[in-house]
C-alpha cells in the first residue's frame, strides 16, 4: 500500500533541496556580481577622464563584443578541439574606433595603467564556475564583464595604436607567456588565454623590430600543438624579422607542417628575411607541388620575393609552368621575371607556354616577362 504521508514528506524534502540549491546559486551569483562590480568599478575610478568620459567608457565600444560560442577558424581539416578561435563578435563602427583612438592619443602614456589592467585581467577558476552556475538558473540575472572581453578591448586598442604598444612590449610578452603556459597545461576552453595567444603576436608584429625581445616567446608559440597558435606566432616572427639564426630554421621546419595555413604563414614570414632566408629555399620549392592552394601560392610568392638560389628555384618553376591550373602557371611566369638574367634557362619553357596560351589578354604580359629575362632570345623567337 502506498504510504501517502511518506511520499508527501519525500516530495517536500526534494522541494527544499531544490530551493536550497537555487538559493546557493543565487548567493554565488550575488557574490560574483559584487566581486565583478568591485573590480570594474575600481578600474573605472582610476581612469583618466577626457571630455567628461572615463577611458574605459571610450574603450568599451571600440572593440569586438565577445560572444559565448566559438566560430569556425581558418584552419581546415583538423580534428575537433585542435584549433582555437577568437569568439564570435560584433565589429565596432569605424566612428567608435576613431573616437577611442582620439581619446587614447589625448591620454598618451597615462592610458597605459588602464590598458595593462585590462590586458592582464583573468577570471579565476572559481569565478568561471560561479558564472556557469548562474547561467543555469533563471532567478538572478548577472551582468559580468568577463576577462576575455577586457583582454580584447586592450589588445584592440594596442593593435591600432602602435606608439602605445611599443612602450608595453615587456607586459605583452609577460601576458603571452602566461596564456601560452595556461593553454599548454589545460585541455579545456579558456577564452581569456585564447585572446592572449591569438592577439598579442599581431600587436608585436605591428611593433616590428622593436619587439626583438619577444622572439623567444613567439618561437615557443610557433611549435605549439594548436595550429592557430603556430601560424599567428609565425606571422609575428616574420613582422619582427630579426635573429635569423634562431628564426629561419623554425620557419623552414614549419613549411612542412600538416596545416596549410601554418605553411603559408611560414612562407610569408620567411620572405621577410631576405638573403638570410636562403636555407629555406629548398623547402619553399617543395611547396610548389603542395595540394593546398594557400600553401602553394604562398610558397610561389615567397620565391618571387626572395629570388635566391636560382640553380634550385628556376628548374622547379619551369616544371610548375606545366601546371593545369591556368592562373598558377601565369603567376609562375611572373615569378620567373623576378630572377632576371638568372632565369635564362627557363626561356624555352616560357616560349612554349606563350605559344600554347590561348588567352590573348595574357600574351602581352608573357612577352614582357620573356623580354625582361632575355631580350635576345625573345627577338630570335620572333616574339613581339
Amino acid at each position: 500500500m502506498l504510504n501517502w504521508k511518506m511520499l508527501a514528506v519525500s516530495i517536500q524534502t526534494s522541494k527544499n533541496a531544490a530551493m536550497r540549491k537555487r538559493i546557493g546559486v543565487g548567493l554565488a551569483g550575488l557574490l560574483l556580481l559584487v566581486l565583478g562590480t568591485m573590480f570594474w568599478g575600481l578600474l573605472r575610478e582610476r581612469d583618466p577622464v577626457y571630455q567628461g568620459k572615463r577611458l574605459t567608457v571610450w574603450l568599451e565600444g571600440s572593440a569586438p563584443v565577445v560572444a559565448p560560442l566559438p566560430v569556425v577558424t581558418r584552419s581546415l581539416g583538423m580534428v575537433p578541439g585542435s584549433t582555437l578561435s577568437t569568439r564570435a563578435s560584433a565589429t565596432p563602427s569605424a566612428e567608435l574606433e576613431a573616437s577611442a583612438d582620439r581619446a587614447l592619443r589625448h591620454f598618451g602614456t597615462n592610458a597605459i595603467p588602464t590598458l595593462l589592467k585590462m590586458l592582464r585581467a583573468r577570471d579565476s577558476a572559481l569565478t568561471l564556475k560561479l558564472l556557469d552556475l548562474v547561467r543555469k538558473q533563471h532567478l538572478i540575472r548577472i551582468k559580468h564583464t568577463d576577462a576575455a572581453h577586457l583582454n580584447t578591448i586592450a589588445c584592440s586598442a594596442l593593435e591600432r595604436l602602435t606608439e602605445l604598444a611599443r612602450s608595453v612590449v615587456p607586459a605583452l610578452i609577460e601576458v603571452y607567456d602566461r596564456d601560452l603556459a595556461i593553454l599548454s597545461r589545460t585541455s579545456g576552453h579558456d577564452s581569456s588565454a585564447e585572446v592572449g595567444v591569438l592577439e598579442i603576436p599581431r600587436i608585436l608584429g605591428k611593433v616590428g623590430p622593436e619587439a626583438r625581445s619577444a622572439i623567444p616567446s613567439l618561437l615557443r608559440g610557433a611549435t605549439n600543438t594548436v595550429p592557430n597558435v603556430r601560424w599567428i606566432a609565425l606571422a609575428g616572427l616574420g613582422e619582427i624579422h630579426l635573429e635569423p639564426e634562431m628564426v629561419v630554421p623554425v620557419l623552414t621546419q614549419a613549411l612542412q607542417d600538416p596545416d596549410p595555413f601554418v605553411k603559408s604563414d611560414a612562407a610569408r614570414a620567411l620572405a621577410r628575411f631576405g638573403k638570410d632566408a636562403q636555407p629555406g629555399i629548398p623547402a619553399l620549392v617543395k611547396l610548389l607541388k603542395d595540394p593546398n592552394h594557400w600553401a602553394r601560392d604562398a610558397g610561389l610568392r615567397a620565391l618571387g620575393a626572395l629570388h635566391l638560389k636560382a640553380e634550385v628555384s628556376v628548374p622547379a618553376l619551369v616544371t610548375a609552368l606545366d601546371s593545369t591550373n591556368h592562373l598558377f602557371a601565369f603567376d609562375v611566369a611572373l615569378t620567373l621575371q623576378a630572377y632576371g638574367a638568372a632565369a635564362k634557362p627557363a626561356i624555352p619553357a616560357l616560349i612554349d607556354y606563350f605559344e600554347r596560351e590561348e588567352n590573348p589578354n595574357l600574351h602581352g604580359t608573357i612577352i614582357h616577362v620573356i623580354d625582361q629575362i632575355d631580350p635576345e632570345a625573345a627577338a630570335k623567337a620572333g616574339i613581339k
